[in-house]
């Protein structure tokens, strides 16, 4: 694998699949394997977790005001197209980084706008026959923010809203 490593790491991040969003979940896979396995970093798996993290930050840098993501991908920064371009860009980073950072870095505001402006797009745009592809990575994107930020359980959340409501209610009546 760190010879894996050591190749991949050679590979241009933009122009790869998706933007390069693929090349990156394919580090933070392994970066995140490895670290479950409690396993030093050291060599090509220390490379590889610096390049994740210094991706991390440079992510953050491109993203625009609104708290999409660059509609340039990763090659710079780009604030442009219609909703549909606007989703696949987000939704593939958004994954990305809510896979990838760690769990005491989803409440960052920055996480927080990119999840609300994914979610609004979508909402907002809700009549339009969405690509299948860059809608099912949205939708991944806000699915494992919920998992990871809030502990939500896949295909849970209409109960569990349900759940937080009926207690809140309960207070109420007290």
């Amino acid at each position: 694998i760190s010879r894996l490593i050591k190749e991949e790491l050679k590979q241009p991040v933009v122009g790869a699949a998706c933007g390069g969003t693929h090349r990156m979940m394919g580090f933070s896979y392994a970066v995140r394997k490895h670290a479950k396995r409690k396993q030093p970093f050291t060599g090509q798996w220390l490379r590889a977790k610096k390049f994740v993290d210094a991706y991390h930050k440079y992510t953050f840098k491109l993203q625009n005001e609104n708290g999409s993501f660059s509609s340039n991908w990763f090659a710079s920064r780009g604030d442009w197209g219609e909703p549909k371009r606007r989703l696949e860009t987000t939704g593939h980073t958004l994954e990305w980084l809510a896979y990838s950072l760690p769990k005491d870095k989803l409440d960052d505001p920055r996480v927080v706008k990119a999840v609300n402006y994914l979610n609004d797009l979508m909402w907002n745009n809700r009549q339009l026959n969405w690509a299948i592809g860059p809608k099912g990575h949205a939708l991944h994107a806000l699915a494992l923010y919920d998992e990871r930020r809030f502990d939500g359980q896949p295909g849970q959340r209409a109960k569990e809203l349900r759940t937080a409501s009926n207690q809140a209610k309960k207070k109420q009546i007290r």
